[in-house]
Protein backbone atom coordinates (compact mmCIF):
# COMPACT_ATOMS: atom_id res chain seq x y z
CA UNK A 1 0.00 0.00 0.00
CA UNK A 2 2.86 2.44 0.65
CA UNK A 3 4.74 1.97 -2.33
CA UNK A 4 1.45 2.29 -4.53
CA UNK A 5 0.88 5.77 -2.55
CA UNK A 6 4.92 6.91 -3.28
CA UNK A 7 4.24 5.66 -6.98
CA UNK A 8 1.09 7.69 -7.07
CA UNK A 9 3.08 10.50 -5.61
CA UNK A 10 5.51 10.82 -8.36
CA UNK A 11 3.01 10.20 -11.94
CA UNK A 12 2.14 13.03 -13.96
CA UNK A 13 -0.78 14.98 -13.94
CA UNK A 14 -0.71 16.00 -17.53
CA UNK A 15 -4.26 15.52 -17.89
CA UNK A 16 -5.01 18.27 -15.25
CA UNK A 17 -2.26 20.70 -17.11
CA UNK A 18 -3.10 24.06 -18.09
CA UNK A 19 -1.75 26.03 -20.93
CA UNK A 20 0.99 28.73 -19.64
CA UNK A 21 -0.02 30.91 -22.44
CA UNK A 22 -2.31 31.60 -25.25
CA UNK A 23 -1.15 33.76 -27.54
CA UNK A 24 -2.94 35.76 -30.29
CA UNK A 25 -1.45 33.89 -33.24
CA UNK A 26 -2.76 30.29 -32.59
CA UNK A 27 0.04 29.26 -30.56
CA UNK A 28 -0.40 27.53 -27.06
CA UNK A 29 2.54 27.18 -24.65
CA UNK A 30 2.62 24.35 -22.21
CA UNK A 31 5.13 23.42 -19.56
CA UNK A 32 5.26 19.62 -18.79
CA UNK A 33 6.88 17.33 -16.16
CA UNK A 34 8.17 14.43 -17.55
CA UNK A 35 9.02 11.01 -15.70
CA UNK A 36 13.08 12.26 -15.20
CA UNK A 37 11.67 15.11 -13.26
CA UNK A 38 12.76 17.40 -15.85
CA UNK A 39 10.60 19.63 -17.11
CA UNK A 40 9.97 20.92 -20.68
CA UNK A 41 7.94 23.12 -22.91
CA UNK A 42 6.08 22.42 -25.72
CA UNK A 43 4.72 24.38 -28.47
CA UNK A 44 1.02 23.63 -30.03
CA UNK A 45 0.75 25.75 -32.82
CA UNK A 46 -2.58 25.94 -34.15
CA UNK A 47 -2.66 28.51 -36.85
CA UNK A 48 -4.93 30.46 -36.50
CA UNK A 49 -8.29 30.67 -33.65
CA UNK A 50 -10.87 31.84 -35.99
CA UNK A 51 -9.60 29.24 -38.81
CA UNK A 52 -12.11 26.41 -39.67
CA UNK A 53 -10.28 23.38 -39.82
CA UNK A 54 -6.99 24.18 -37.79
CA UNK A 55 -3.75 22.34 -38.94
CA UNK A 56 -2.13 21.48 -35.48
CA UNK A 57 1.22 21.26 -34.96
CA UNK A 58 3.36 20.29 -31.90
CA UNK A 59 7.22 21.18 -31.08
CA UNK A 60 9.15 20.55 -27.92
CA UNK A 61 12.01 22.76 -27.38
CA UNK A 62 15.89 21.84 -26.83
CA UNK A 63 17.13 23.05 -23.24
CA UNK A 64 19.53 26.08 -24.93
CA UNK A 65 15.84 27.29 -26.24
CA UNK A 66 13.59 26.77 -22.84
CA UNK A 67 15.87 30.34 -21.56
CA UNK A 68 14.19 32.81 -24.53
CA UNK A 69 10.68 30.89 -24.46
CA UNK A 70 10.19 31.33 -21.02
CA UNK A 71 11.41 35.36 -21.78
CA UNK A 72 9.02 35.34 -24.04
CA UNK A 73 6.07 33.91 -21.94
CA UNK A 74 6.87 36.48 -19.25
CA UNK A 75 6.61 39.46 -21.45
CA UNK A 76 3.43 38.50 -23.18
CA UNK A 77 1.62 37.90 -19.81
Amino acid sequence: MLEAMALKETLSNAVRTEPVLLDVDGRVFWKLNGYDGQSDILLQDMGTWNSVAPSEKWLVYADEQKLEVEKYIISSR
